[in-house]
C-alpha cells in the first residue's frame, strides 16, 4: 500500500502533521483539509533564529555552562562510534548490576577508543588518517589454526598497513606470524 492510499483515511491536517512546533507556522481552514504558510508567524518567530536557552542547576559560569554545552556533540558521538564500530548496541538488562555493568564495559570501551584516538594523533602529527580504515584494518586480523597431517599450526592473518600503524602508535610489537606450532606426533 503506498502513501497516498495511506492518506485517504486521514481526515484532518493536523493528523498530518504531528509535531506542534511545525503546525505552529500554517494557517488551517475550518475544514482542516487545506494548509498554507503562515507567514507573517514565520517572520515573528525569526528573530530567535540562532538563540538557544540553556537551564542548569550548576554553579559553572555562563560561559562554563556554554561551553559544557558545545562538548555534548563528543559524547554523543561516541555514544554513536560505541554502537556502531564497536558494536556495543542496545543490550536489553532488567537488573540493575546487569545495567549498571553493561554501561561501565560501555564507558571503558570508549575510553580505550579515545586513549587509542590520542595515541594515532600523536604518531601521525599533522598527517590525516581514518579511524574507521584503520580499526577495519585491524578487525582483519585474525588467529588461524592449520592442521596438515599430524602437526597442528597457529598461524596470524597477514597484518594490513592500518593494524601495523596501531601496533606502531600505542608502541606494541604486532604478533609473531607463527603463534603456536606443534611438533610432529608419531
Amino acid at each position: 500500500m503506498g502513501k497516498l492510499d495511506d492518506l485517504q483515511g486521514t481526515k484532518s491536517i493536523k493528523q498530518l502533521i504531528s509535531n506542534p512546533h511545525h503546525r505552529k507556522f500554517l494557517k488551517i481552514n475550518d475544514e482542516e483539509t487545506k494548509a498554507t504558510l503562515d507567514l507573517k508567524k514565520i517572520k515573528e518567530d525569526a528573530i530567535y533564529d540562532g538563540v538557544f536557552v540553556l537551564t542548569t542547576n550548576t554553579r559553572l559560569s555562563c560561559l562554563q555552562v556554554v561551553e559544557r554545552y558545545k562538548d555534548l556533540w563528543q559524547i554523543e558521538a561516541g555514544f554513536r562510534q560505541l554502537k556502531s564500530e564497536l558494536q556495543l548496541g542496545p543490550i536489553y538488562h532488567y537488573k540493575d548490576r546487569r545495567i549498571r555493568a553493561h554501561v561501565m564495559i560501555c564507558f571503558m570501551a570508549f575510553c580505550i577508543r579515545v586513549s587509542l584516538y590520542k595515541k594515532l594523533k600523536t604518531y601521525f602529527k599533522k598527517e590525516k588518517f581514518s579511524m574507521t580504515n584503520l580499526l577495519r584494518d585491524l578487525k582483519a586480523l585474525h588467529a588461524i589454526e592449520l592442521k596438515v597431517e599430524n602437526q597442528s599450526i597457529k598461524m596470524r592473518t597477514e597484518l594490513r598497513e592500518g593494524a601495523n600503524h596501531i601496533f606502531r602508535a600505542i608502541g606494541m610489537r604486532p604478533p609473531n606470524r607463527v603463534l603456536h606450532s606443534e611438533s610432529w606426533v608419531l
